[in-house]
């Protein structure tokens, strides 16, 4: 609304554009009572073609209305700006099928486009090419033609790179450009590396240095003019680096030959002749070392490859081997691995064409016998430099201990050049032998030599052994320290072992078959150890075998045979020697028990015998250890040994203790007397007194009454003991064979069994002699009560055979000879204590 106007006035707007003329004219228009006017027109993209055009925009108020009288405009005419959305980018390159790398010229073209198909005119954008950031461009036109030159993106290897373009937001004076961000991504084909392939007509490849010379040839006449070389082209993905160019450059001298490949999406390769870079040179002369290079031309990134022409004219001069150094050296005392591989680096020489070929020939041969293993192989030798050519023998661990025998063969390039003159051959196909000397025998062999593989040296003995005695007489042993080392070519110690032969010096027995023991090596050091543990009265033969790892096979070194005794020659010691029981009175029922302590410091007591000669008759009993300690005992019992008749009886015992090693001692023998005397002349308890010696000693009366009571004491005792007597022979008798039987079991090992049967005996003497059957309510402890009550035995005894019958009835423990042997005696000093009652006997 303009200051002036009034409602209901006619006004009509023109709109128009630098470069586009008049776009817009309406008609007129009437304001509204406000005084305002109001009009609609949208501008697009077939209106407007350039939006940095101004646009102006006039209003024009009827000069004819009537109803404007008064009106006024103060302002004629009004400026515009328009703003545009970007939204098409177009990047075309000048060469989409190229391939391109670091340093290559790339050309293209960016165009950008309004969102109505307009070229975007004045506006902007941002490039960026790969692993970098090209400054931002204006565009007049709306297209722009650009080169770049290709960073480096080595660091990042791939087969295609990525153009990408952003648009850029504008402010021009009269107009904007609004961008959409990324628009466009373009790809174009790139390569990091070319890999150049040079083959041979065989179609063998020929790197730089590496193969034979397979342009090597003798004369003139040996180059192939039709056979052809090939160099190929490839990048590092093996595709065709297309509009790469190559060249081969043939230089001798100051003489340069150049061709030129150009790299098609058809052809990635060129093939040669020899003769074709050999027109420049002359066939009257040899020419060695003709330099022969390929390359990729002006990208940096390819690879090279250069080859040596060597051209021959005639030789009739052999090679010579002028040193030959061999790593490691065989014989060198030095350490070393027990099978290697070797090193022969030759030295050769030759005058006028070169060194063909240094070959090594070789054959392996058996330590025994020299015979050849495989018969003879070779292989060639490589060119280090100069006059130096090296190959190395790679032996196995199966060969590691043969013998070498080897010799060098050097040829040269040489052939027939001369006739029988010493003239030039003038025969063209003469000129060269097509067999580079062998035929001709232009070679020179060394004369063979011969060497061993491997370890083959035993280890060595760094110091005596030594010997260190334990010093401790219970307890006899050596300790042995061996100090061995492996020797000259070094494999390293495998193991040392011992070896032990015993000689009883008692018995005179050898033991024939050797005790092989590994001894311990103790770590980081060259000592081997191990206890030996001896036995007294033996002599002990050792030596020791000390093996290395060679293979296949060890090394090994024997140690001096050496010999080490234990000898025990003191007897056991016999003390406390007692016989349990009335000694003072004995008679021909009684139940000698008999014990002593028997100690054997060195070895151990084997056996003690107590050896008894009664009634003219010899015995000899193995007394029982006591459990664990040093007593053994032994039971005789009198009562199974009839006497002829009444009266003294001489009972004389000694005691012999023998150790491990058969040393012996006895004790001085001991007499007792067993008085069998009648049942009248000898009462029990020692009465032995003349009835009539005692009557003289009183008045008749007196002395009448008392003999009458004395003798009927006398009397009644005298019955008394003789049936006690009479049930413990009948007791004895009953149990008799199955006592035997228990001691039978016992020798054969049978230990529960017989604690067992023990308490069966003693369950059978309750029911047979005191009528006290065990009923199945009564435990065992309180049937024993109750028998030991009746038996008068005395319960210790009795409970000390209950706790043996236990533990081999319910115990879980092993049960041992000393578990028998106590419950054995405690059932026999049951049996020869038992008392019974008269009126049982009578019964």
């Amino acid at each position: 609304s303009q200051i002036g106007l009034e409602p209901d006035s006619t006004v009509r707007l023109t709109i128009s554009g630098a470069g586009e003329g008049t776009i817009y004219t309406n008609d007129y228009v009437t304001s509204n009572p406000t005084a305002e006017i109001q009009d609609t027109f949208y501008f697009d993209g077939t209106n407007i073609s350039d939006i940095t055009d101004v646009l102006v925009f006039n209003f024009l108020i009827d000069p004819n209305g009537d109803e404007f009288v008064g009106s006024t405009l103060t302002h004629d005419s009004l400026v515009g700006h328009l703003a545009v959305n970007i939204t098409r980018i177009d990047l075309d390159l000048d060469d989409a099928v190229r391939y391109y790398t670091t340093g290559n010229t790339m050309g293209y073209t960016v165009a950008l486009y309004d969102e109505y198909g307009n070229a975007a005119q004045s506006s902007g954008f941002q490039l960026n090419f790969p692993d970098t950031i090209v400054q931002p461009y204006s565009v007049a036109t709306g297209s722009r033609h650009i080169d770049t030159v290709i960073p480096d993106y080595s660091i990042n290897e791939t087969q295609t790179k990525t153009i990408t373009v952003t648009v850029l937001d504008v402010f021009g004076a009269d107009y904007r450009y609004a961008g959409a961000g990324v628009l466009n991504n373009s790809v174009f084909n790139t390569y990091f590396a070319l890999i150049l392939t040079l083959t041979d007509p065989s179609g063998a490849n020929i790197l730089d240095g590496t193969t034979s010379t397979i342009f090597n040839s003798t004369f003139w006449g040996a180059l192939d003019a039709t056979s052809n070389y090939t160099l190929t082209v490839t990048d590092q993905w093996l595709r065709l680096p297309e509009k790469v160019n190559i060249f081969i450059t043939l230089t001798n001298g100051g003489d340069v030959e150049t061709s030129n490949l150009l790299i098609t999406s058809t052809k990635n390769w060129v093939d040669f002749t020899a003769l074709n870079f050999l027109s420049i040179l002359q066939d009257t002369h040899a020419y060695p070392g003709l330099s022969l290079v390929a390359s990729g031309g002006d990208y940096a990134p390819a690879t090279s490859i250069t080859r040596t022409i060597n051209i021959y004219g005639p030789d009739n001069n052999i090679p010579t081997v002028t040193g030959e150094v061999v790593t490691p050296d065989p014989y060198d005392p030095g350490i070393h691995d027990p099978y290697f591989n070797i090193q022969f680096d030759i030295y050769v020489a030759d005058v006028g064409t070169g060194i063909r070929s240094v070959e090594f020939f070789f054959e392996y041969l058996e330590p025994i016998g020299n015979t050849s293993v495989g018969g003879w192989q070779s292989f060639a030798l490589w060119h280090v430099s100069g006059d130096q050519y090296r190959g190395i023998l790679n032996a196995t661990v199966a060969e590691s201990k043969y013998y070498v025998l080897y010799y060098i063969k050097v040829t040269d390039f040489a052939g027939h050049g001369l006739d029988e003159f010493g003239a030039k051959q003038t025969v063209v196909p003469l000129y060269y032998d097509a067999n580079f000397g062998w035929e001709g025998l232009l070679y020179s062999q060394s004369s063979p030599n011969e060497f061993q593989l491997g370890d083959f040296v035993e280890p060595f003995e760094e110091q005596v052994p030594t010997i260190l005695p334990s010093g401790i007489p219970t307890n006899p042993y050596i300790n042995i320290t061996v100090f061995i080392n492996d020797s000259v070519v070094w494999s390293g110690m495998e193991n040392v072992t011992l070896h032990i032969n015993s000689h009883n010096l008692v018995t005179l027995v050898n033991q024939t078959d050797y005790i092989v023991a590994l001894m311990t090596n103790i770590p980081s050091t060259n000592e081997w150890f191990y206890q030996l543990t001896l036995q007294y009265n033996y002599e002990y033969e050792w030596y020791y075998i000390a093996y290395d790892t060679a293979l296949p096979s060890s090394n090994p070194l024997l140690g001096p045979m050496q010999t080490v005794q234990a000898v025990d020659s003191d007897a056991p010691a016999i003390s406390n020697v007692a016989v349990a029981g009335n000694v003072s009175y004995i008679t021909p029922d009684t139940v000698l028990e008999f014990s002593a302590s028997v100690t054997d410091i060195l070895t151990s007591v084997s056996e003690v015998i107590l050896y008894i000669t009664y009634n003219e008759v010899d015995y000899n009993i193995t007394m029982t250890r006591v459990g664990v300690s040093d007593v053994f005992e032994a039971t005789f019992d009198l009562s199974d040994i009839e006497l002829p008749n009444y009266g003294n009886f001489v009972l004389e015992y000694s005691i012999e203790a023998v150790d491990a090693v058969e040393n012996s001692r006895s004790t001085t023998p001991v007499n007792l007397v067993v008085i069998n005397d009648s049942p009248i002349d000898t009462p029990p308890g020692g009465i032995t007194g003349g009835i009539g010696g005692i009557i003289g000693g009183v008045i008749g009366g007196i002395v009448a009454v008392v003999a009458i009571l004395f003798l009927w004491f006398n009397r009644h005792s005298l019955q008394t003991y003789a049936k006690k007597q009479t049930f413990r022979r009948r007791l004895r008798d009953y149990l008799k064979e199955i006592i035997e039987d228990i001691k039978r079991g016992g020798l054969e090992g049978r230990y529960q069994e017989g604690l067992l049967k023990t308490w069966t005996v003693v369950e059978g003497i309750g029911r047979e002699f005191f009528d006290l059957p065990r009923y199945k309510s009564q435990t065992p402890w309180e049937f024993s009560r109750l028998l030991a009550e009746k038996g008068k035995i005395e319960r210790e005894i009795m409970y000390t055979l209950l706790s043996y019958f236990e533990k081999a009835r319910y115990g879980y423990e092993e049960i041992t000879e000393n578990d028998f042997n106590s419950g054995l005696r405690a059932l026999l000093k049951i049996v020869d204590k038992i008392e019974v009652g008269e009126m049982k006997i009578e019964s």
